[in-house]
């Protein structure tokens, strides 16, 4: 149990950087700071194909690296803090200045990579730790719990404690302390989570591997997308990605302008994706049991997504509840936790394959 619980303390970090960039991120840039809202989805595009160009080459180097610490430590030792300063400065663009499109790009970038020098170490300590597929499963059971919970406990101070008040989300100085919280936590979780493996993974690897090259990491690269099962695996991936990117980017501004949810009822949707976390997290055991990985995926994704979308196809066909009605926002709530909760399933069942 301590393991799992320092696995899933790990992810925490994730989880704070996938809340801000989903939830706040666009919010703050564009309604806050007044950056054309085309021009900041622009940024964290760009910001995206970097990081997705720059995570194999952080895991051809971490499995290269060759010290007395392992292969992974080092890396989570060191990216942290940098980490940290970079959500920072990401939350408190300079005062009086309009927010720069290249200076978005660049700390988005940053971010981005940094977090990844830190998940994916991380991550790939899972299968070093143990070869048992179940036992994986269950790491990658709480690593999401952890996520979630890290990501949910920052949304719910942005909501009370950060930017509380008429204001609420248009607060720029609560953006701020939001920054400087979530930094430390994302430090605090990766370091954390790694002296508590520190004994268990701190040593040298059986066999020294052979220097980094960019030619070879390119190569291993295109060894893996000549494999068809790895195609389809990826293809499925990133619809997935795509799909929970555009939904969460702009699930602030449907809860506030297109469903007007009252202020109460905004505090009261994180506990609607902690219920959908919670459910996963009961449910993924027997689904994998009964339908196996790659078919619990599959549903998972279908089914949540044909859920997901209800809402807004009953709303646009003139079915839906009045928008701000207490039957609006529990309908909404009920959908959103199911077709969350199947979401999860389907990229645990994923990752853990």
């Amino acid at each position: 149990m301590r393991l799992k619980l320092i696995q899933g303390f790990g992810a925490v970090a994730f989880g704070i950087k996938d809340n801000g960039f989903s939830f706040f991120l666009l919010i703050f840039y564009n309604q806050v700071l007044g950056m054309d809202a085309g021009l900041v989805s622009l940024a964290l595009l760009i910001a995206l194909l970097v990081d997705a160009l720059v995570d194999p080459i952080l895991g051809n180097l971490s499995d290269r690296t060759y010290t007395r610490w392992g292969r992974r430590l080092p890396w989570l030792y060191a990216a942290p803090i940098p980490l940290a300063f970079a959500w920072v400065m990401m939350w408190s663009p300079p005062v009086g200045e309009a927010p720069s499109f290249g200076g978005l790009v660049a700390i988005a970038v940053a971010v981005r990579v940094l977090l990844s020098a830190c998940e994916v170490p991380s991550i790939s300590l899972v299968p070093e730790i143990t070869a048992d597929y179940d036992e994986r499963t269950t790491l990658f059971r709480y690593r999401a719990l952890g996520g979630w919970i890290g990501g949910l406990g920052m949304m719910v101070l942005a909501y009370t404690v950060f930017m509380p008040g008429a204001e609420g989300l248009l607060q720029r100085e609560g953006y701020f302390a939001f920054g400087v919280f979530g930094g430390l936590l994302m430090a605090v979780s990766v370091i954390g989570s790694a002296l508590g493996q520190h004994r268990l993974v701190a040593h040298l690897p059986a066999t020294k591997p052979a220097p980094f090259t960019i030619r070879g990491a390119f190569a291993e690269i295109h060894e893996a997308f000549s494999e068809r099962a790895f195609l389809i695996f990826a293809a499925g991936g990133l619809a997935a990605y795509v799909h929970q990117g555009l939904n969460f980017s702009i699930t602030n501004y449907i809860n506030l302008f297109v469903l007007q949810l009252t202020r109460g009822q905004l505090m009261f949707f994180p506990l609607v994706l902690l219920g959908a976390v919670v459910l996963m997290f009961v449910t993924i055991g027997p689904l994998h049991q009964r339908l196996g990985k790659a078919k619990a995926a599959g549903m998972g994704m279908i089914v949540g997504t044909v859920l997901g979308i209800v809402p807004y196809t009953l709303l646009l066909f003139g079915l839906w509840p009045a928008p701000g009605s207490t039957l609006s926002a529990a309908l909404f709530f009920a959908f959103a936790m199911i077709a969350t909760s199947l979401g999860i399933i389907s990229l645990v069942s994923a990752t853990s394959m």
